[in-house]
C-alpha cells in the first residue's frame, strides 16, 4: 500500500512537473518524482512514519520550490516594469526630436521673403541667358555673313591679280615685238614677218584687258555681274 501510494505521488508529481515543461521548478518536482519512484521500487514494505516523512520531505521540498519561484516570477514583473519605463522614455524623446527636427529653421515670413528672392533671381538669370543666346546667335550671324564676304573679295582680289600677271606677260611679249619691229625696218625689210604665236595670244589678251573695264571687273560686284 505504501509503495503503491509512493508510485501515485510520483505520478502526480511527473504530471505536475510535464505541465511546468522546461521551468526550474518543473525540473526539481521532476527529480523528486523520480526520487520517489526509485524509492517505491526498492521498497516493498514500508511504514507509516517514513511515508509521513516523505511526504513532509516532499511538501517541504514543494514549498521552497514554490517560494522560489513566486520570487522569480517578482523579479522578472520587476524587470518588465523597468523595461516599459524605459521604453515610455525613449519613445517619448523620439517624438521630440522628430518635432525638433520638422519645425523650421526661419520664421514663415522671411522663409517667405527668401522664395520670393530666389524665384526673382532665377528668372533674371534666365531673362540673362536668353539674351546673350540671341546676342551670340546675331553675333555668330554677322561673322558668318562677313566671313562670306571676305571670301568673296579673295577669290576677287585673286582673279584681278592672275589678270594683271597676264596683262604684264603680254605687255612684255609685245614691248619685245615692237623692238624687233623697230629692227626690222631699220634694216628695210619689206615684208613683215608673221606674227608669232605669243603675240597672237597677247593680242587676245590686250582685247580681254580693254573687255575688262567695261565689265567693271576690278569691282568683285560687277565681276559677279559679268
Amino acid at each position: 500500500m505504501a509503495t503503491s501510494s509512493l508510485s501515485q505521488m510520483a505520478e502526480r508529481l511527473a504530471a505536475v512537473a510535464s505541465r511546468l515543461g522546461g521551468s526550474q521548478l518543473g525540473h526539481e518536482l521532476r527529480e523528486i518524482s523520480e526520487e520517489l519512484r526509485r524509492e517505491a521500487e526498492s521498497q516493498t514494505l514500508g511504514t507509516t512514519a517514513e511515508l509521513l516523512a516523505a511526504v513532509g520531505r516532499a511538501r517541504e521540498e514543494r514549498e521552497e520550490l514554490r517560494l522560489a519561484l513566486a520570487q522569480q516570477a517578482a523579479l522578472a514583473a520587476e524587470r518588465e516594469l523597468e523595461l516599459r519605463l524605459e521604453l515610455e522614455q525613449l519613445q517619448e524623446q523620439l517624438a521630440q526630436k522628430v518635432a525638433e527636427d520638422s519645425k523650421p529653421l526661419l520664421p514663415a515670413d522671411v522663409q517667405a521673403q527668401i522664395d520670393e528672392a530666389m524665384a526673382f533671381a532665377l528668372a533674371e538669370e534666365a531673362k540673362i541667358a536668353r539674351a546673350a543666346r540671341a546676342y551670340l546667335v546675331e553675333a555668330n550671324e554677322s561673322l558668318s555673313a562677313a566671313l562670306d564676304a571676305e571670301r568673296r573679295r579673295s577669290r576677287a582680289a585673286q582673279t584681278e591679280a592672275e589678270a594683271l600677271r597676264t596683262l604684264l606677260a603680254c605687255q612684255d611679249v609685245l614691248g619685245e615685238l615692237a623692238v624687233a619691229s623697230s629692227a626690222g625696218t631699220a634694216r628695210g625689210s619689206l615684208s613683215p614677218s608673221p606674227p608669232t604665236s605669243e603675240a597672237a595670244a597677247c593680242s587676245e589678251d590686250l582685247a580681254v584687258e580693254e573687255a575688262l573695264p567695261s565689265c567693271g571687273f576690278l569691282d568683285p560686284a560687277s565681276f559677279a555681274k559679268c
